[in-house]
């Protein structure tokens, strides 16, 4: 039985080997991209820098590859007891999901700082005891063009807060998404992936190169107003791609250095987004409707995989909201029972997710 990999990014929300991994979903074309040589069955991503080694059925064939990216972000940090409540949740979710053999990536940079004024460095201790992975969320590209930076000085900002990761080896980004060239500075700092992609990603391109049906997107003026994922059909969200440059990031380039890794929008969201597709909805209440269209989502993708590339599935979650664990628990016991015993998903962290498409040949 062929099973896939579904990679779940929470907003709480690649580099290549040799040769070419996978073409990728190409999603300015028509047909996806299909791979030029059949690709190999991989067993499983190594153990590196956050999440364990695959286990189960799933992971002898070529599974649904499931992540869950988790923006940090939003919440107050300002004193000691709002940072330590911060963390306790953190921990607590952390703890919740290894209940069920998941493992969830954090992508953070608001923590560093009062990770050091507090004593309690959360991030290494969520990627080098509990195994769950780690990345930068930068929230930087907006914030890149409402100060008019220079390209320089967007990268070595970057750079900055790559390096100022308390320890933690992080190898991909979120939250970059500038009209400048946003693929070539991550490619630059040292970032092999990057996720979290929106509509506003699409400011790096020439107006006269956007994609049809995409036009507005020369005159929005922040991420928040062009916030839906792109690309919006579904099918296209299945593979990740390549990219080298800003200029063309949405077709693949099989010599580029850096994955693009698309998402199914965040999880409080789900609901309001298929109720109202292109709304670029960012402030919603997690609720039993959302818990049942994320199943939705994932039986689609299951439904649509391609046996002959790699398969994902991204959610994202943005923890500046915390959500009710109750129907967090109800997701995961679902996603554990159905699909994973059957074979037919196998949770990944985004460094596994990375690994995994630099593999698959």
């Amino acid at each position: 039985m062929r099973t896939f990999v579904f990679s779940l990014s929470f907003l709480f929300a690649a580099a290549v080997g040799c040769g070419d991994p996978q073409q990728g979903p190409n999603p300015a074309g028509s047909d996806g991209g299909q791979q030029d040589a059949a690709l190999n069955d991989i067993t499983s991503a190594p153990e590196t820098d956050g999440g364990v080694l695959d286990s189960g059925p799933a992971a002898k064939d070529s599974p649904l590859h499931l992540a869950l990216t988790i923006h940090l972000e939003g919440w107050g940090l300002s004193n000691e007891a709002q940072f330590d409540q911060y963390v306790k949740k953190i921990r607590e979710y952390s703890d919740l999901s290894h209940k069920y053999g998941a493992y969830f990536t954090w992508e953070a940079a608001n923590l560093i700082q009062p990770s050091v004024d507090y004593g309690d460095n959360i991030l290494l201790e969520l990627q080098s005891e509990r195994k769950d992975g780690v990345g930068v969320h930068a929230d930087l590209g907006g914030n890149a063009d409402k100060k008019g930076l220079s390209q320089a000085e967007f990268q070595a900002e970057m750079q900055d807060q790559k390096t100022a990761m308390l320890g933690v080896k992080v190898r991909h980004v979120s939250g970059i998404c500038s009209s400048l060239d946003w693929v070539d500075a991550a490619a630059q700092v040292g970032y092999e992936g990057v996720t979290g992609i929106v509509e506003y990603c699409l400011k790096a391109l020439d107006e006269g190169n956007l994609p049809a049906g995409y036009e507005h997107i020369a005159t929005c003026t922040g991420p928040a107003d062009c916030h839906d994922t792109y690309p919006s059909d579904a099918k296209q969200k299945l593979q990740p791609w390549l990219a080298s440059t800003g200029s063309d990031w949405v077709t693949h380039d099989p010599t580029g250095k850096v994955a693009l890794l698309s998402t199914n929008g965040t999880l409080p969201c789900l609901a309001e987004i298929a109720a109202n597709p292109g709304g670029s909805q960012t402030k919603c209440t997690w609720a039993q409707d959302d818990v049942d269209q994320g199943i939705k989502l994932l039986d689609f993708a299951i439904e649509n995989r391609d046996p002959k590339l790699m398969n994902q599935m991204i959610f994202v979650w943005s923890f500046g909201q915390a959500i009710d664990p109750v129907l967090l628990e109800q997701l995961l016991s679902k996603i554990k029972t159905d699909y994973v015993d059957k074979g037919l998903v196998v949770w990944k962290t985004m460094p596994q997710l990375i690994d995994t498409y630099r593999q698959w040949k």
